[in-house]
Order: C-alpha cells, then sequence, then structure tokens
C-alpha cells in the first residue's frame, strides 16, 4: 500500500489479528517481491488496486503460498 490512510489500518488491523504484517515498498520489483513473497510464506497481500497489475503477475507470485489478494 501506498502512503494512504489504508496503510496504517493494514498494518494495525493485522497486528490485531495477531499475524505478522511485512511492509513492502511499492516501487519493489517482481523479483524481488517474489522473494519476500517465498520466503515470509506469505499466504495473503493487501495491495492497492492502482498496484494489483504489478503486484500479482506472473513473476512476482510464481512459487509462493499466496493464496488471496485484498484490493485496497
Amino acid at each position: 500500500l501506498d502512503d494512504t490512510p489504508a496503510m496504517p489500518i493494514a498494518f494495525f488491523g493485522a497486528l490485531r489479528a495477531a499475524l505478522v504484517p511485512v511492509p513492502v515498498n511499492t516501487l519493489t520489483p517482481p523479483d524481488l517481491l517474489n522473494f519476500y513473497l517465498e520466503h515470509t510464506g506469505a499466504t495473503v497481500a493487501v495491495i492497492e488496486a492502482g498496484l494489483a497489475g504489478a503486484a500479482l503477475s506472473a513473476a512476482a507470485i510464481a512459487g509462493t503460498s499466496l493464496a488471496t489478494a485484498v484490493i485496497a
């Protein structure tokens, strides 16, 4: 998420739900995003609508455990 009110809402909501939020820079290239997703074992991602295309590209999610994407 970009620097909008959705970011702290998602971050603290994840903490409240006993989840581990992993903030990622919105300019992260797909190969590095894939590394983050694969090594954190993330199963859910909260993504800003304008960034969803790049964040959910085949290169970004290949071989990861990502099962759900929430578009904010």
